[in-house]
């Protein structure tokens, strides 16, 4: 799962301590989140700290242009051989139960 969000953002940072809990509960199914953003890195690090954020935070760069919607949040799965499962990008920010929803259809 790949999650590109801002610090600037509140359904953002609003879903991360939904998606750490998502990623707590499954990463032991092999399930991985990265968090894409093009924020400061003081910001990242202020906003991952104080959420009790611990699935790996990455910068954002040209290679995520093809996901891009013009929206933060924007979420897309990828399978382990780099394959894009959804038809089209989850924008917008989710509860815990509808991620979850989501990440099992596709653990299937």
């Amino acid at each position: 799962m790949i999650n590109m969000w801002e610090t600037w953002c509140g359904p953002c940072v609003n879903e991360m301590p939904d998606l750490q809990r998502l990623y707590t509960n499954y990463k032991s199914r092999g399930f991985l989140i990265l968090g894409a953003t093009a924020s400061e890195k003081s910001e990242i690090r202020s906003t991952v700290r104080s959420l009790g954020v611990t699935y790996p935070i990455i910068m954002r760069n040209y290679q995520f242009n093809k996901f891009d919607t013009g929206y933060v949040p924007t979420t897309v799965f990828i399978d382990g051989d780099g394959y894009v499962l959804s038809s089209e990008p989850y924008v917008g920010g989710r509860s815990y139960a509808e991620w979850e929803r989501i990440l099992l259809s596709y653990l299937k």
